[in-house]
Order: C-alpha cells, then structure tokens, then sequence
C-alpha cells in the first residue's frame, strides 16, 4: 500500500481486534489492497501460486505450451489508477471476492494523517460488523 499505510492498518486492526492479522501469508483468509486488477492478481499468484498440474499427458502438453517467444509477447502495462486514491478493499484471497471496501484517502503522506486514516478504516470495519451482527438493529 502506498506510504505505508498498511503498516498502520494493521496496527490498528490489531488494537481494534477485529481480525487477527498475520504475518505468513499461507496462513491469512484475506487481505487487504489498495489497488486491484492485473498487479494484484499478479501479486497473489505469487504469494499463493497455483496447484501445479496433474501428471501426464496435458502435463506435458502444457509444459511445451508455456514457452514464451518474447518478440510476439504483449506488453504488459499497469495502471496506476489505483496508486492512493483511498480505495481500499478486503479480499477473500481464495475466491478473490471482494468481501468490504471504502474510501478513505489520508490527507497526505505524513505519519499522522496515515495513522488518522486507518483508525477511520477500522472504525468502518467495526460498524459494517456490527450492523452484520444485529440486523434487527437496522
């Protein structure tokens, strides 16, 4: 996340309590993002690769597939559209669902607005919860 802030993030979903936070990635449910689309399934294909293919003959048949001939590869650009615009979303990392978002963009880059943000990310967390939580209360 741009700045830091999920440093702070998970600082004060720490002390908030709302979700145990990890530091293995094997081991989370989700994450969080501040951006999505190519990069971001970029970066979870890495973090949680793929089950690797049966053996056999689509193995192999796959194998020879992957060569890449790198004058007829595209080019692949990444948007920057969602470098700190204040989007943030939690992901399932299994269906890659979105299970919650907001926008919270923090002032500036500074210690103090990032740290002021996230307190405001979790507090919307903490709300979302609760109206989940006691939907008679709605």
């Amino acid at each position: 996340m741009t700045s830091g802030f999920d440093q702070f993030l998970a600082q004060h979903v720490v002390k908030s309590g709302v979700f145990h936070v990890v530091t293995d990635p094997a081991l989370a449910d989700a994450v969080f993002t501040d951006r999505l689309g190519k990069p971001f399934e970029a970066k979870l294909d890495e973090l949680y690769p793929p089950p690797e293919p049966p053996a056999g003959k689509d193995a192999d048949d796959a194998s020879r597939s992957e060569g890449i001939n790198i004058k007829n590869a595209p080019d692949q650009r990444f948007s920057s559209f969602g470098r700190g615009k204040g989007n943030i979303f939690l992901v399932d990392r299994r269906t890659k669902a979105i299970l919650w978002s907001t926008y919270e963009r923090p002032r500036s880059g500074s210690a103090d607005d990032l740290n002021k943000a996230a307190q405001r990310v979790v507090e919307r967390i903490q709300e979302s919860i609760t109206k989940v939580a006691s939907p008679l209360s709605r």
